[in-house]
C-alpha cells in the first residue's frame, strides 16, 4: 500500500492556518489476505462493485469515506454523516488492486485523523463492501480502518507539506 501524503495550507479560518491533508495510495490489493479480515479480493470479484462505485461517484459528485470502527458481528452498510472524516477524491482499479485519493476533512473525525497524521501515524484505508462467495456487490465506502507507526509498514512513499 504506497501512498503519497501532501499537506497544503489553505488560507485562515478564526486566525487559524487551515491545512488540507490528501493522499493517494492502494486501497486495496488483489489475490492478498486481508490482513485484518482474512477476505480475499480478486480483479473479477470487484470489478462489476467498482464500476458501479464509480459511476454514482460521478453521478452524486462526492463519496464520503468514515474513521471507521466495524466488525462482521456488526455490519454497518451505511455511512454515518456524524462519523465522515474523509471524501474520496479519485478510485481507480489497476492489474494489482484499487488505487485511490482521499482528502480529510474537517469534522470531528477528521480533525482526528489529522492529529493522528501530525503525531506520526499513517492511517490504513480499506474497502467496505458486502457480497457473496468472493463476488462483491456493493461498495459503501473506503473508510481508515487504522493507524500504524512505522513508516516501512504503511509504505508511506512521500510526506511533503507546502
Amino acid at each position: 500500500m504506497i501512498l503519497k501524503v501532501k499537506i497544503t495550507k489553505n488560507g485562515r479560518r478564526n486566525n487559524k492556518v487551515i491545512k488540507r491533508i490528501t493522499y493517494t495510495g492502494k486501497f486495496c490489493s488483489f489475490d492478498i489476505p486481508r490482513f485484518s479480515n482474512g477476505r480475499v479480493y480478486t480483479r473479477e470479484g470487484m470489478e462489476d462493485a467498482l464500476n458501479k462505485y464509480i459511476e454514482v461517484k460521478k453521478r452524486v459528485g462526492v463519496k464520503y469515506g468514515e474513521l471507521y470502527n466495524h466488525s462482521d458481528k456488526n455490519p454497518n452498510y451505511d455511512i454515518s454523516i456524524s462519523k465522515v472524516s474523509h471524501i474520496i477524491k479519485d478510485i481507480e482499479m489497476k492489474d494489482d488492486g484499487v488505487y485511490g485519493e482521499i482528502e480529510i476533512l474537517d469534522t470531528p473525525d477528521g480533525k482526528l485523523v489529522k492529529k493522528m497524521m501530525e503525531s506520526g501515524l499513517y492511517p490504513l484505508v480499506s474497502p467496505r463492501c458486502y457480497g457473496v462467495g468472493g463476488e462483491i456487490k456493493r461498495i459503501i465506502s473506503f473508510d481508515i480502518i487504522d493507524f500504524v507507526k512505522d513508516y516501512e509498514d504503511s509504505n508511506y512513499e512521500e510526506w511533503t507539506e507546502e
